[in-house]
This record gives structure tokens, sequence and C-alpha cells, in this order.
């Protein structure tokens, strides 16, 4: 009878956390995508390709800021190992620093484009406390406290973007300016929130052991997975046009959307599952529930939702963004029922696995990309996606069997 107990109350606080992440990916999708409608209602598609080409940039420059610390922190606070987040925020703050230079430097090939690259200069400035300092996410992550992110967070997301929109419809407005208003508040929002963990824990706690070299190690091989990530809009803009890149983006903003609700989720199971070293029956039936049930949504966006919705929320110059993202949505099916237990590997030290994991699948989507972008443009693109997702949901298949409770 406690066993039940317990097992109904941790089901009522997955379901608590899991309301509270989606209630902030709704708010914050919700602002981004009516801001890239008006932006694209408001701009050129230049300008559109431009200003999440500094995106991008920011994005990239995330393989600075020791990506491994985040997972770290999350496992470690869960297991009651508060000093982590102290140790490693210096190692984020130099990170972001290196970040900042990457940025500058990048921004000085643009010589002839000076507002995209005074833009590239504010997104440099700001970074090691906008990028660098936002690991208290998850300090509270492990914590569970999934309430104090969303409040947060949605505060942010509805400062920023309220004054965003509001100066896109009433004025015209340079790159510069919607940079600067986006990463100001988050820096200061993370400065706050840092300084405020600080103070409340002691210098004398102590970090889990091997934490540092994990989240070292771990960083060294999410360098690789961040490449991945962002290497296909510099592509798209190097062999294409900025024009291209704004088509690409709107073509795979349901399907990010699609993908980030699905990794938000997985966050608020990352605590339960750190203090598990096998895959039980149990693990694998949410893992199972879930899968179903996203695929099945996603099959309903992809038929029903993005015909209807992307002519009504895009003019007639990104037309051609439907079928691109109908395509990319279809790829986050595949391997649903694989790739959705990396989270097991998250939540557990299993630094072997998760670099064989890493290392292969984005390592396939960088070559991949490299060859078929210049020859086939965004097509490219989508293809180079597929192969990644086949070959993260192959390897994940391969590597998960070890851990199922069923072959011991």
């Amino acid at each position: 009878m406690m066993i039940k107990k317990n097992q109904i109350k941790k089901f009522k606080k997955n379901i608590i956390n899991i309301i509270w992440v989606l209630f902030l990916k709704i708010n914050q999708n919700l602002f981004s995508f009516i801001f890239l409608m008006i932006l694209t209602r408001k701009v050129s598609q230049e300008y559109v390709g431009e200003f999440f080409i500094v995106l991008a940039a920011i994005g990239m420059a995330g393989i600075f800021t020791f990506p491994g610390a985040s997972g770290t922190i999350i496992q470690s606070t869960a297991r009651g190992f508060f000093g982590t987040f102290r140790k490693l925020i210096p190692f984020r703050l130099i990170g972001g620093l290196i970040g900042s230079i990457a940025i500058s430097v990048y921004a000085l090939t643009f010589s002839e484009e000076l507002i995209l690259r005074n833009t590239l200069f504010m997104a440099a400035f700001f970074f090691p406390f906008s990028n660098g300092l936002s690991i208290w996410e998850d300090y509270y992550s492990g914590l569970g406290n999934f309430k104090f992110i969303s409040i947060f967070k949605t505060i942010y997301f509805v400062l920023s973007y309220s004054i965003m929109i509001i100066v896109l419809l009433n004025y015209e407005t340079s790159m510069f300016f919607l940079i600067s208003v986006m990463y100001s508040i988050l820096a200061i929002i993370n400065v706050i929130i840092s300084s405020r963990i600080l103070k409340n824990t002691s210098s004398t706690l102590k970090a889990e052991p091997k934490s540092i070299s994990y989240s070292i190690k771990t960083s060294l091989y999410l360098i690789v997975n961040l490449i991945g990530n962002h290497i296909d809009k510099f592509l798209i803009l190097y062999f294409l046009s900025p024009e291209s890149v704004a088509i690409y983006i709107v073509a795979e903003r349901i399907p990010e959307l699609l993908k980030k609700y699905t990794q938000a989720i997985r966050t608020t199971l990352i605590p339960e599952f750190a203090h598990h070293k096998r895959l039980t029956k149990d693990i694998n039936l949410k893992f199972n529930i879930f899968s179903i049930f996203f695929t099945i949504g996603t099959l309903i966006v992809i038929f029903l939702i993005i015909p209807w919705l992307l002519p009504i929320a895009f003019t007639n110059e990104y037309s051609e963004s439907i079928f691109y993202s109908q395509l990319l949505c279809g790829t986050i099916i595949i391997g649903q029922f694989a790739t959705t237990k990396i989270t097991f590997l998250t939540s557990n030290f299993y630094h072997s696995d998760l670099k064989t994991l890493t290392i292969v699948s984005n390592f396939i989507r960088i070559i991949s990309s490299l060859i078929l972008i210049p020859l086939f443009g965004i097509m490219g693109a989508i293809v180079s996606t597929i192969l990644y997702r086949l070959s993260t949901s192959l390897v994940t298949s391969v590597l998960i069997k070890k851990y199922d409770i069923k072959n011991k």
C-alpha cells in the first residue's frame, strides 16, 4: 500500500512538473511565433535570414561554454550535491568570454554589411551573461522546481517579445535593437538569479565526485552536437542566400517547437531517472506511452495543422516552406520509441554511451550537410536531418539494450 502511495505521489509530481514546463513552452512559443509572423510581414526576407544567422552564431558560440555542465548540474543537484553549481560557474563564465570573442571575430567577416556586423558585436557583448549564466535553470531543474523556472522564464519571454513586437508594429527598427532587447533582459535575469543561488549556497558545499570531469568530458562531444544543430543555416547562407535561410527558418519553426516540447518534458523526468541504473518495465512503459502519443500528435500536425496554419501565419513569399515543414516534422517521428530513451542515458553518468551516440549521429549529420546542402540546397538540409534521426535511433537502440532489466 505504501509503495502504491509513493508511486501515485511521484506520478502527480511528474504531471505537475510537465504542466509547468508546458506552461512555459506555450508562452515562449506563442510569443516567438507571433514575433516571427510580424517580422516576416514587416521586413524583407534578407532581413529575416540575417536576423536568424545572428541567433545561429549565438547558438554556435555555445561550443565554448562547456555545454556538458547543464546535464551535470541537473543530475548532481537531483542527487543532493548542491556544490556542483558553484564549481561550474567559473567554467561557464570563462567559456562565455571565449564565445564572445568568437562571435566578434565572425562579425568582422561581414565588412560590407554594417548592420549585421554591429548586431553580432552586440550579441557578443551580452553573450557571457545571457548564455554563460543560464545554468541556473539546470540547478532548479535538478531540484525539481520547474514552477520557479517557468515563472521567471515566462516573465522574460513576455517582456522581451512584447517590446520587440510593439516596436516592430510601430517603427522601422534594426536588428541591433531587437537583439539588444532580447539578450539584455535575459542577461539581467540570469545575473540576478545566479547571484541568488550563490548567496544561498555555502562555498563549503562539495560537488559530486567526478561531476567536474564528467562535465568536461561530455562538453567535448556535445560540441559536435551544437555544430550539427547550427551548421545547416551557415551552409544555406554561404551556398544560397539570406532569403533561403528565411524560408528554411519558417519551415523548421513548427518541427523545432515539437522537438523542444519533447525535450522539455524529458527534462522533467531526469531527477527521477537519476536514481535508476536499469530500465525497468515501468520506465519502458512510460517511454512507450509518451512515444505513441507524440507520434499521433505529430501526424495530426503534419496533415492538418501545417497546411492550414502556415499559409495564414506567413505571406506568399514563404509558400514553399509548407512542404519543407511537413518533411521536417516527419523526420522527428523517426525512431521516437528509441530516441525517447536517451533521457535514461542522460539521467545517469553513462559517459561512454552518450559520447558514442552524440559523435556518431552528429558526424553523419555534419558530413551529409557539407555534401548535400551545396548540391541540393534546403532539400539537402532535410535529407541530412533524416540521416541524423535514423542514425540516432539505430545507435540508441543498440546502446540501451544493456540497461534493459529484461536482458539481465
